[in-house]
């Protein structure tokens, strides 16, 4: 974050991702599928935070998660917090 030129880049990396998922909870609601305690941009913004960089480098990097655990639990706790119950997969 000293790098101005770096730091802009993240934040519009970021902004972008954010965006899509932005998009795929709007779809979720759309279908009507989102868990009704939720609004779209207050879900799409716990999507965003759930799946950042640093959750991944804590669970595969520090944690030795593989891609497989990692998937699948994060998955699960989307699922969980984000979907109707009887839209999650079982």
């Amino acid at each position: 974050r000293t790098d101005p030129a770096a730091q802009q880049a993240w934040e519009e990396r970021e902004h972008a991702r954010l965006e899509r998922c932005i998009a795929v909870v709007q779809r979720v609601a759309d279908d009507g599928d989102l868990a009704p305690r939720w609004d779209v941009a207050d879900a799409a913004r716990m999507f965003w935070a759930v799946t950042s960089q640093r959750v991944w480098d804590d669970l595969a990097i520090d944690q030795h998660w593989t891609i497989e655990q990692y998937r699948e639990h994060i998955l699960a706790t989307v699922e969980a917090a984000l979907l109707k119950s009887r839209t999650r997969r079982r």
